[in-house]
């Protein structure tokens, strides 16, 4: 929240998701991707990857386990995050 939203001052944020490869069944799909998220004013604020598993249940397609990284290194907490964990 603090990185995204700038502790409430409502930062505008897009994530561009994409699909680069899926493959499966008709009860397992597997989504390999990438992502970026860009602020209103065209910065990359983050990047990375993901996977997801989908899996079809009752005739409906469900998130069974999802993993997203970043290709980012850590970030160091900011003054704000420190005071607010004393």
């Amino acid at each position: 929240a603090a990185f995204y939203w700038d502790n409430g001052d409502s930062q505008t944020t897009t994530l561009d998701i994409r699909g680069e490869e899926v493959s499966g069944t008709e009860k397992e799909v597997t989504e390999v991707g990438s992502y970026r998220v860009i602020d209103d004013e065209g910065t990359e604020l983050d990047k990375g990857k993901f996977i997801a598993i989908y899996r079809n249940e009752d005739g409906m397609w469900k998130v069974h386990r999802e993993i997203w990284n970043s290709d980012l290194g850590l970030q160091a907490p900011s003054d704000t995050a420190s005071t607010e964990a004393s």
